[in-house]
């Protein structure tokens, strides 16, 4: 009985743990499609205005001076292009966000969602920020900072790739010095030459604010939960969502549990390899603050690949067999009370054999 018990309480504990994860998982990705929805929907608004606004041409006849920035590097160059003019109008080198920029600051008024005009700066499609309402770190908007047609082992950036090809680009991409939920589009003249492209998107963390509120909120047996890491690059291993929000943002890459194992490592190096939607387990004792001894955990977790994120719910063995030990305790004492009534059967019947 009490096998078959245990046995029965792990599989139904990882069921629920399955179905934690999994259900954050299609809540990111339900998000992240709604968003993209209205991005796109941005994108094309902003088509549309530049249409009504007049011809989209550049003008050889003045040019402008640009320190072109590399945000990946920080190198700079000086250049030299010609106006961007939209219906006979320049938008200029604004990089006071308390300057209004046309079109730009409209839509992102509207819309709330963040936008930029980019100029093509060579044959090779590196394209540089002319008019934006993204800012930069220091508050000003982010004009003179260039994508890079390539980075500098010669890999080709996928947003400009399909852009020079005449095609959008959708998806997470990083703008400045954060993550976005982005909509890339060419921009072309009247001659229909690339000439541009217009971005519209939404910083990361102001989308998945809710998102960590509701996984924050998730409560897994008495003192269980889920949690969420990123995967790759320098956050490799930092907390995207923590028990309770408390270490939100927090590096524990090299967390080691009660054994010495650094299991978060263990974790995040081992869901990059998962294949979409499969699943891992891991089991490892873990002494919380205020405890005398440590107390063996389960987690199962999966990799979110769009969001470069590994996604877990964990509990602890002794909740999950609760039941367990009682049906142990039962089975104690029903096992006395047999021992008892035999015993006593048999001093009967040997009573009555005498």
């Amino acid at each position: 009985m009490t096998g078959e018990s245990k046995a029965a309480i792990e599989l139904e504990a990882r069921k629920e743990l399955d179905s934690i994860v999994n259900g954050i998982a299609s809540q990111v990705e339900l998000s992240s499609q709604i968003l993209r929805e209205n991005i796109t929907k941005t994108n094309s608004a902003a088509q549309q205005m530049i249409a009504k606004a007049g011809e989209l041409e550049l003008n050889p006849s003045e040019q402008v001076n640009w320190t072109a920035i590399n945000p990946f590097n920080k190198q700079s160059t000086d250049i030299k292009l010609p106006q961007m003019l939209i219906g006979n109008k320049w938008l200029g080198q604004v990089s006071n966000p308390n300057d209004k920029v046309p079109l730009v600051d409209e839509l992102t008024a509207y819309t709330g969602a963040k936008v930029t005009l980019f100029q093509k700066m060579n044959s090779e499609g590196d394209m540089l920020r002319i008019a934006t309402s993204v800012l930069t770190e220091k508050g000003t908007r982010a004009i003179g900072t260039y994508i890079p047609a390539s980075d500098t082992t010669g890999k080709k950036n996928p947003i400009i790739t399909q852009i020079i090809n005449g095609k959008s680009f959708s998806g997470r991409a990083w703008v400045v010095d954060q993550w976005y939920e982005t909509f890339y589009s060419p921009l072309k003249d009247k001659k229909g030459e690339l000439v541009g492209m217009i971005f519209t998107g939404v910083p990361e963390s102001m989308v998945n604010t809710s998102l960590k509120e509701r996984i924050q909120s998730i409560k897994i047996g008495k003192s269980g939960y889920p949690y969420v890491l990123n995967a790759k690059g320098e956050d490799k291993g930092r907390y995207v969502v923590s028990f309770q929000g408390k270490r939100n943002g927090e590096m524990i890459l090299d967390m080691k549990d009660s054994s010495g194992r650094a299991f978060i490592k263990e974790i995040v190096e081992k869901a990059i390899s998962l294949q979409p939607g499969e699943k891992e387990m891991i089991r490892y004792p873990w002494l919380n603050q205020g405890e005398s001894k440590p107390r063996w955990k389960q987690v199962r977790y999966l990799y979110y690949e769009p969001y470069d994120w590994v996604i877990a719910a964990g509990t602890y063995e002794e909740e999950l067999y609760e039941m367990v030990t009682k049906v142990e305790k039962a089975s104690d004492e029903m096992i006395r009370l047999i021992l008892i009534v035999s015993m006593t059967d048999l001093v009967i019947a040997g009573l009555g054999a005498v």
